[in-house]
């Protein structure tokens, strides 16, 4: 199968990856994305953050390529075993961690990364707000979200009144605030930051065949779905119709 029908067709069952040895928790090649948007803007030794995701391999993968990496998540540093960057237990929903964690850290990352993050989380402006308190002025915010604006999701919404990555299953792993590239510029700007780029995170497929449906006539009307709203795609206008994922790259603002 072509690199291109690769990225466009699904054929569900997702394998396993891995990067030195730990499993890689993210959607198809979200990582190295994320990666490539920064490297050509940070120099080697660059301090980043990966914030509140809990992907050892950014980390791991951030160290392979020069940069000083710290990542922080509520989970415990027991848990996650060892590692060769730094790890420091933080509860992104608490205030007083995020405060003790801003206090001791005030502007002394050349980048953050919030990769899958914000649709989790009641309050963006607090999540925005303690990120940028990491940053020195200049320093860059690598953010992504699910996009909300992919011609399926616009399909899913017409046809079903729910988002696609936002539906009753989705829940159980805490997507509760879909974000519009709007909204997320929006709040982007309201948080002392310059948005730089946008830009579509791996492709949405225009077949999926989905084999945790549990009958193959399932699976059919799944794929056929698929299928439709891809045809469907000329008849759509205005925000974003490709891309799982949408990265946005903003850079910190001096404070007032």
């Amino acid at each position: 199968m072509s690199a291109l029908l690769r990225g466009r067709v699904s054929l569900g069952g997702r394998k396993v990856r891995r990067y030195r040895g730990r499993q890689v928790c993210a959607d198809t090649d979200l990582h190295e994305r994320a990666i490539a948007h920064l490297a050509a803007r940070l120099a080697p030794g660059a301090r980043v953050a990966d914030v509140a995701q809990l992907v050892a391999e950014l980390g791991a993968i951030g160290v392979d390529r020069g940069r000083i990496a710290i990542a922080l998540d509520v989970v415990p540093a027991a848990e996650l075993g060892a590692t060769d960057f730094d790890y420091r237990e933080v509860d992104l929903f608490d205030p007083a961690a995020r405060a003790r964690f801003a206090g001791e850290h005030r502007g002394a990352f050349d980048a953050v990364v919030l990769l899958e993050v914000i649709e989790h989380v009641r309050n963006p402006w607090e999540t925005l707000e303690f990120c940028r308190s990491l940053l020195r002025p200049g320093g860059l915010l690598l953010l992504s979200t699910p996009n909300v604006t992919s011609f399926y999701s616009r399909f899913r919404f017409l046809t079903g009144g729910r988002l696609h990555q936002f539906e009753p299953p989705d829940l159980s792993y805490g997507h509760i605030n879909p974000m519009t590239a709007l909204m997320v510029e929006t709040v982007l700007g309201e948080t002392g930051f310059r948005l730089l780029e946008k830009a579509p995170g791996p492709p949405v497929p225009v077949l999926v065949w989905e084999r945790n449906v549990p009958t193959r006539a399932g699976r059919l009307l799944h794929a056929a779905a698929w299928l439709v709203a891809a045809a469907l795609v000329p008849l759509m206008r205005g925000g974003d119709l490709d891309g799982w994922s949408l990265f946005f790259l903003a850079e910190a603002q001096p404070r007032p």
